[in-house]
């Protein structure tokens, strides 16, 4: 059998409590089971008035756990939490045609158990059970193993099941040959660039022939630039 080693628990009581133990217990419940640092953190801001006496009760464990059992404050734990009723003052108000109302003035007894519980180390690796014979050395099981897809094969052309088409081929364009011109048409050709006159000089040629009919002379200028004057 295996052997359980007792957990020391350290508890603090504070008695007779001027509250409710109802209104106590609403409180409790919201640090049953946390770290002594979290729970005074959550009491401070609660707005309930037993707030401050559960944390009053709180930091006295720790105290005690600390001095008394040399523990450490931030490893501290709320292992119980509970409030028990304590005693009750009897009091009364007047109420119709004379009788007394009862008034119950109760009190609550707090107590608080803290026990040590290490925080866990960060990063610490867990120790994995060792490999079975014959498994995937990656670690990943056979139906995680991705698939390969293979595409289906299609068939060739020449393999398709039916009647093959054969397409002509298609005509080749005619080729042009450029043969060179003769010399008759070579010599044309220039004749024909050296006669042509500019435009700008065949228009000034006609203006000079214009203006000489309508002068009345026959002869064009010599070569000095001065017409004749004969008609």
């Amino acid at each position: 059998m295996a052997t359980v080693q007792p957990t020391t628990r350290v508890r603090a009581v504070a008695k007779d409590v001027h509250i409710s133990p109802q209104k106590v217990r609403l409180v409790i419940d919201q640090v049953r089971g946390k770290r002594v640092n979290e729970a005074l953190a959550i009491l401070r801001f609660l707005p309930q008035g037993a707030a401050n006496e559960v944390a009053r009760v709180v930091r006295s464990a720790s105290a005690n756990a600390e001095h008394n059992n040399d523990m450490d404050p931030e490893d501290l734990v709320i292992a119980l939490a509970y409030a028990d009723e304590g005693m009750k003052l009897k009091r009364f108000t007047a109420r119709s045609r004379g009788r007394p109302g009862p008034i119950l003035k109760r009190f609550s007894h707090i107590t608080i158990v803290v026990e040590e519980r290490p925080r866990p180390v960060r990063g610490a690796r867990v120790a994995r059970p060792a490999a079975r014979r014959g498994a995937n050395p990656t670690g990943r099981g056979r139906s995680q193993t991705p698939a390969v897809s293979r595409a289906p094969r299609v068939p060739a052309r020449s393999e398709a099941p039916g009647k093959i088409e054969t397409l002509p081929p298609k005509p080749e364009p005619e080729e042009t040959i450029e043969t060179p011109p003769t010399a008759l048409e070579a010599a044309s050709t220039a004749e024909n660039v050296e006669t042509t006159p500019p435009p700008i000089e065949a228009a000034q040629a006609k203006a000079e022939e214009t203006e000489i009919a309508d002068s009345g002379l026959a002869q064009p200028r010599d070569e000095g630039g001065e017409r004749r004057n004969e008609r």
